[in-house]
């Protein structure tokens, strides 16, 4: 017999989460938060099978930026070994990255520009379901490229989101954001970047790396083997209405 999901229980769970984390961060209570959080996205039919897990995420917003969602969760934004995660060896570009240290990885990451359907993360809450069966075969870029039509790259807020719910996972491999991008100046790259979320002597990390590099076949000290997390393009941001009388 098969066991039915109460996924009741599961937003309650996921959202106790999130609001203990950020609801003090937006001087609101646990309440007045999750009052605000927006239900799961619906599952179609094509989607049943392709993601199996729903996710809570919080973006960034004017109150709340990436660095501090990144201090929150328990992440290091960059690494102090940053030349060892960079494939160039030219001696200017290292000197250019370390002029502009003060600019954190997150002043540069971005939505990937490329995404076929645009996504864009909205400036509030929203809910989605991800595949939890992380792809590890392909780099960043192959996986961007065999997206199908409900699927798209899982951005840093997914990751994060998802870190939360699932703090362990960082414990067995990186995880590559094939949504998020990071921009520079000077970074040129056909395949472009992606960022990663990694783990180094117990430190989780914000990260970048090259998305044609298949990190999932590659492991070191500052490499970890790497998958990449695919998201539903099916997203809700609708506010959650409990019934009458009920708390969430």
């Amino acid at each position: 017999m098969v066991e039915s999901i109460n996924y009741h229980t599961i937003w309650g769970q996921q959202a106790d989460r999130l609001a203990y984390l950020f609801a003090p961060e937006l001087g609101l209570s646990r309440d007045q938060y999750i009052d605000h959080l927006p239900q799961f996205a619906p599952q179609g039919k094509a989607d049943k099978g392709v993601f199996d897990f729903p996710l809570l995420v919080q973006t960034a917003t004017p109150n709340l930026t990436l660095v501090r969602i990144c201090e929150v969760t328990g992440i290091n934004v960059g690494s102090p070994n940053i030349d060892e995660m960079v494939d160039w060896r030219d001696d200017m570009i290292i000197k250019m990255w370390r002029d502009k240290r003060s600019d954190t990885i997150t002043s540069a990451t971005v939505d990937w520009s490329n995404d076929p359907k645009k996504f864009r993360t909205p400036s509030a809450p929203y809910s989605t379901w991800i595949n939890t069966r992380i792809q590890k075969d392909n780099s960043a870029y192959q996986t961007r490229a065999g997206l199908t039509s409900q699927e798209r790259g899982g951005t840093i807020y997914d990751g994060l989101s998802l870190l939360i719910q699932k703090p362990e996972l960082l414990d067995r491999e990186g995880l590559a954001l094939p949504g998020s991008e990071y921009f520079f100046d000077f970074f040129f790259s056909d395949e472009g970047t992606v960022i990663i979320l990694t783990q180094e002597s117990n430190h989780k990390i914000l990260g970048f790396g090259y998305a044609g590099l298949n990190y999932a076949g590659f492991q070191s000290k500052f490499h970890p083997p790497t998958g990449c997390l695919v998201a539903s393009r099916k997203i809700a941001t609708k506010r959650r209405q409990p019934p009458s009388g009920q708390k969430p």
